[in-house]
C-alpha cells in the first residue's frame, strides 16, 4: 500500500487553510494528474502503433519485392517463351504462387495480432476493474457511480483510479480511529474543548483529502451515516 502524509490527531496546526481553497487546489491537483496520465497513456499507445507499422511495412516490402521478383521471372519467360522451355515457365510460375501466398498470411497473421492484442485489453481491464470493485466495496462506495465518472475504457486511468482508492483506504481509516477518539472524549465531561474542536478540524481536513482521491465520495461510518453528519451533531452537543 502507497504511504500518504495524513494529519494526525495529536498535532496542532497554528493555522487551517479555507476547505474551499484546499478542495480546489487538490482538484486542479487531481486534474494536472489525470491529464499527465492520459498523455502518457496515448504517447505509449501510439508508440506501440508505430513499432508494429514499421514491423508491417517492413513484412509488406519483403513480400512485395518476393511478389515482383516473380512477376518480372514470368515476364521475361513469356517474352521469350518458345525458347524457356516449359520447366522455366513453371518454375517462375511456382515463385509468384510462393510470393502471392506469403502475402495472403501476411494479411492473415495482421489479423490475428489484433485480435490478440484486444483480447489482452480486454484481460487486463477486466482484472482492474475487479479490483476496482474489491476495494469500491470496502469503502462503501457505489461502484457504478464510481466508474461512470472516470474514463474506464483506459486502462491507465483505471489503474490510477485504482491507486488512489488505495491511498483513500488508508486516510479513511485514520478519520474513523479520530472520529472514535473524538467520541470518547466527548463523552468525558472533563475533556477538552479545544483538543476536541482540532481532532475535528483534523478530520476535516483528511475528508477532503479523502474525497479527492474517491472523485468526491462520501465517508460512510459503519455503512450508515455520513462521516459529516456525526461530525456536525457532535458539534452541536458539545456547543
Amino acid at each position: 500500500m502507497t504511504d500518504i502524509l495524513v494529519l494526525p490527531s495529536t498535532v496542532k496546526n497554528s493555522f487551517i487553510l479555507d476547505d474551499k481553497m484546499i478542495l480546489q487546489l487538490l482538484s486542479k491537483l487531481d486534474e494536472g494528474t489525470e491529464t499527465i496520465m492520459n498523455l502518457r497513456s496515448l504517447l505509449s499507445y501510439k508508440t506501440a502503433e508505430l513499432t508494429q507499422l514499421v514491423s508491417q511495412l517492413e513484412l509488406i516490402d519483403q513480400v512485395l519485392v518476393n511478389v515482383e521478383n516473380g512477376t518480372e521471372q514470368i515476364e521475361l519467360v513469356l517474352q521469350d517463351v518458345i525458347t524457356a522451355g516449359q520447366d522455366k515457365l513453371l518454375d517462375a510460375e511456382a515463385t509468384l504462387d510462393s510470393a502471392i501466398k506469403s502475402a495472403g498470411n501476411l494479411y492473415l497473421l495482421d489479423s490475428k495480432r489484433a485480435t490478440s492484442f484486444r483480447k489482452q485489453q480486454v484481460k487486463k481491464k477486466r482484472t482492474i476493474v475487479n479490483k476496482l470493485n474489491i476495494v469500491l466495496k470496502q469503502l462503501g462506495i457505489n461502484s457504478s457511480q464510481f466508474l461512470s465518472k472516470i474514463a474506464n475504457d483506459d486502462l491507465n486511468v483505471l489503474q490510477k483510479a485504482y491507486t488512489d482508492l488505495d491511498l483513500a483506504k488508508n486516510i479513511a481509516s485514520t478519520i474513523k480511529s479520530d472520529l472514535k477518539q473524538r467520541s470518547t472524549l466527548i463523552k468525558n465531561k472533563n475533556a477538552p474543548l479545544d483538543q476536541i474542536k482540532q481532532i475535528g478540524n483534523d478530520i476535516r481536513s483528511n475528508l477532503l483529502l479523502y474525497k479527492s482521491y474517491t472523485k468526491n465520495s462520501p465517508l460512510i461510518i459503519n455503512g450508515k451515516e455520513d462521516v459529516i453528519t456525526i461530525l456536525d451533531r457532535e458539534d452541536q452537543s458539545v456547543k
